[in-house]
């Protein structure tokens, strides 16, 4: 498991390197990843003042799509328009700090640049319940975007700077209709063992 966290602190390292100033990690209470449960991801959200009825986990065999679709930066977000359509807010090499200004500027009457090859149904069919179990249904009628927050345990404080901010500012926007669904992007208890050993082998082989 100690590899686990190396490869994901030093690619974070390197990612934000490129793009913002470095955060001194350690400050933030940075722990080895664990395997967690419904029971102690609750007890984490709770614990940070997050919301705990909007909560979802990533499926064993589409762990590694989509961690690699946020280029395994955590807390990282996802915004998706009212057709279910991808909306990009930054640039591929920047950093996440313009989540913060993009999540507050969100208008229902803006049209933004979407990326046709990433839908929310494709997303959705990824996704389960932290007990494992699905369909999940995110896409609704009367949301104008849906604000997917990307976030992990072992990233620790970071959470308080971003997770907690960036669903507040979604909560808080009078501008638009924002769903909000945090996807926990730890390992879970409720895996298939041999599925979650082979994302381990993926993440630590170089």
């Amino acid at each position: 498991m100690k590899n686990i966290f190396l490869f994901v602190f030093l690619l974070n390292i390197l990612f934000l390197s490129q793009s913002c100033s470095p955060i001194i990690k350690l400050v933030y209470g940075i722990h080895q990843p664990r395997i967690l449960n419904k029971e102690k991801i609750d007890h984490f959200l709770i614990k940070n003042n997050l919301d705990t009825t909007n909560n979802l986990a990533i499926k064993d065999k589409d762990y590694l799509y989509i961690t690699n679709k946020i280029q395994m930066t955590y807390p990282e977000i996802m915004v998706f328009d009212r057709d279910g359509k991808f909306i990009m807010y930054k640039d591929v090499k920047s950093c996440n700090a313009s989540a913060f200004k993009f999540i507050d500027s969100l208008n229902a009457f803006k049209k933004y640049p979407t990326v046709d090859s990433i839908n929310l149904t494709s997303f959705e069919q990824r996704l389960s319940d932290l007990n494992g179990r699905n369909p999940i249904h995110i896409k609704d009628a009367t949301s104008d975007y849906f604000l997917l927050i990307f976030w992990t345990e072992w990233t620790g404080k970071l959470n308080k700077d971003h997770t907690y901010i960036w669903e507040q500012n979604a909560k808080k926007n009078k501008n638009a209709s924002i769903k909000i669904i945090k996807v926990n992007c730890d390992f879970q208890d409720y895996w298939d063992k041999d599925e979650r050993e082979k994302n381990i082998k993926a993440l630590t082989t170089p």
